[in-house]
């Protein structure tokens, strides 16, 4: 996998996905807003951008969900 970073703006924020490891070593998605560390997507990398990105899209609160954990 090449793209660890992935950018794009929705309901006036900026996002900011990256490939990252947790305190376990799992990988997963990391998601910024507006340069605020909201959590990470389990089980996840940049195979997943566009999914996360249209899920972000669809629900301006998916970044509060419990499935964006801290």
């Amino acid at each position: 996998m090449e793209n660890k970073t992935h950018y794009f703006e929705a309901h006036g924020k900026d996002y900011k996905l990256e490939v990252a490891k947790d305190m376990f070593g799992c990988e997963g998605v990391t998601v910024v807003e507006n340069g605020l560390y909201m959590g990470m997507i389990d089980c996840t990398d940049e195979r997943d951008y566009k999914r996360i990105e249209s899920m972000i899209r669809a629900d301006k609160h998916f970044v509060y969900t419990d499935e964006v954990y801290c």
